[in-house]
């Protein structure tokens, strides 16, 4: 690969090294040059551009990714296509990662140019969330690196999900005399939040007094309706290896084979065994859903995972240990909080604000929003394309005629907002819809009221494109290279939305933002559409617009 300053004259056919903006276009980085692009860039006064030339022995840098990535994924692990260089293995079902650090180690040697980095080992993961990230930094892989990075010492794959299944979880809660019942409750909820995360549920729930022989009947009679996995929650921590909870278990019928872990929070942790169904003694400590030592032996039972006493001793290094507070003040704009699984989400959280707010003056005396569209008022056909998407929850802001809005929502499920200042332009309902999303929102895709012709796949085309880290953190739709509408935009930029004014919305930001931004082409003009006079309806009514 040759990189530097190319004569435009030389230049066709490169890839460009850095986004260019010229003239009302966006050149984004890795764009292929073609003579009409560069004719462009003549015109903006330039004679030279940097880019890079692939020779014969390069592998395109998109092509290279998505090798390597099929060379590391093995079970459970699905690749997304490769894009700027970037491909994903993200679970298909819910699991724990398996690591062969030694593959993945040796892998990254190879080149400096390809790079493979990945969740912890063990890490639980959900259905759909992101557990490897396969980068090429330059444009391209020289062949004779990827023959190596693509070679194979064994038959396994770095990289799989050890599928949780359908474990049959049951639970012993245990009470002492005056305790509080609704600590016995935050124990339930507790684990119950912690099994949906993985996609499972508690099968049976036994509570009992916190006595050994009562905890060991409990044990049996979770086994005898069919428990694959017994949780014992005791009322009092465990502090020996003939306290209730161990004692209950030796009563039963089974074996205790680790008591405690070198791990903070969940160092009174107890492991044993009964004809096979394994029990997890839940540590006090695990009421609450921060990740806890419990965490890492539980996730490695529930995916049928031996785990022996040297595995729980080797948990010491990087046991979790939490901060001192003084410590964690000093640090509490630099360190978060979440584990890296909770993080990494490949399916984001796309919420949809619909503006409804305007007065639609051009259209006469009737609210536009109001119109009827082959059968239902025109508003609802475009709040109907954002219920069917992907997206949710829906906020719909409401300003002139908020009544006969929210009659011809009548039915839906969305929220209402009310912008009480929407006659100063459009940015004053998009601040009011912004400022109503809920927490954990990754982004949220903007609609118009008066866009009938959007259908719902327009909208998940948008977030299937969704990847803030690759470049993709605004999703814009367009057709025949003509930018249109909903826009989604990501998290990170609400808070300049809300500092916006007037009626242009948010597309004011986007020319502040060209790097961040990456068009998705549709195959119909429908998100070009908008009605702002009678004749803009009869036009639409013509549009492919099924809501499928």
């Amino acid at each position: 690969m040759k990189f530097g300053d190319f004569p435009l004259d030389h230049a066709e056919g490169t890839l460009l090294a850095h986004t260019l903006r010229l003239d009302g276009r966006t050149l984004k980085k890795g764009h292929r040059l073609s003579a009409e692009d560069l004719a462009l860039i003549a015109k903006s006064g330039r004679d030279h551009v940097t880019a890079a030339r692939l020779e014969s022995n390069d592998i395109h840098e998109d092509e290279a990714a998505a090798k390597i990535a099929e060379r590391a994924a093995g079970f459970g692990l699905i690749p997304s296509p490769a894009r700027t260089g970037r491909c994903n293995l993200t679970a298909g079902q819910a699991g724990l990662v398996l690591i062969d650090a030694d593959q993945i180690n040796a892998m990254n040697k190879v080149d400096e140019a390809a790079t493979i980095a990945t969740l912890s080992p063990f890490s639980a993961v959900a259905a759909g969330e992101i557990v490897a990230t396969i980068k090429i930094i330059p444009f391209a892989v020289a062949s004779e690196k990827m023959d190596k990075l693509l070679a194979r010492n064994n038959d396994q794959a770095p990289l799989s999900i050890k599928p949780f299944g359908n474990k049959k979880i049951g639970l012993v809660l245990t009470r002492i005399a005056g305790g509080r019942e609704s600590i016995v409750d935050k124990a339930a909820k507790a684990l119950e939040h912690r099994l949906d995360h993985l996609g499972l549920a508690l099968a049976s729930e036994i509570r009992c007094a916190h006595v050994a022989s009562e905890i060991a009947q409990s044990i049996h009679d979770l086994a005898e309706r069919g428990s694959d996995v017994i949780v014992v929650a005791g009322a009092a921590a465990t502090v020996d290896r003939k306290d209730a909870v161990p004692a209950g278990i030796e009563i039963s019928g089974g074996t205790v084979t680790h008591f405690g872990m070198p791990v903070e929070p969940g160092n009174l942790l107890v492991l044993g065994d009964r004809k096979g169904v394994a029990i997890v003694g839940m540590p006090g400590c695990a009421r609450s859903i921060k990740t806890n030592g419990f965490d890492w032996v539980l996730n490695r039972v529930l995916a049928g995972i031996d785990i022996s006493r040297a595995d729980i001793m080797a948990m010491g290094v990087g046991g979790l240990i939490g901060e001192k507070p003084s410590r964690s003040k000093r640090l509490k704009h630099a360190v978060l909080d979440q584990p890296a699984a909770d993080l990494a989400k490949s399916l984001p959280h796309i919420a949809a604000i619909l503006l409804a707010a305007g007065q639609s003056r051009r259209m006469g005396a009737e609210n536009k929003l109001l119109a009827d569209f082959e059968g239902v008022p025109l508003v609802r056909r475009a709040v109907q394309s954002a219920e069917r998407s992907k997206a949710g929850p829906i906020i719909v802001v409401t300003g002139h005629e908020e009544d006969a809005i929210k009659a011809a929502l009548e039915g839906i499920d969305v929220t209402f907002v009310h912008a009480s200042n929407f006659e100063n332009g459009m940015s004053q309902s998009l601040i009011r819809g912004i400022e109503a999303l809920p927490d954990g929102i990754d982004g949220a895709v903007i609609c118009l009221g008066d866009m009938p012709a959007v259908r719902p796949d327009h909208i998940d085309r948008l977030i299937a494109a969704f990847e803030p880290q690759a470049d993709a953190a605004i999703c814009i739709p367009t057709h025949k290279r003509r930018r249109g509408n909903p826009i989604l935009w990501s998290r990170q930029f609400f808070e300049d939305m809300k500092r916006l004014h007037g009626d242009i919305g948010a597309r004011g930001l986007l020319k502040h933002y060209a790097n961040m931004t990456h068009e998705v082409e549709m195959d119909d003009p429908g998100i070009l559409m908008d009605i702002d006079k009678p004749d803009d309806l009869t036009a639409a009514k013509r549009l492919p617009g099924d809501l499928g």
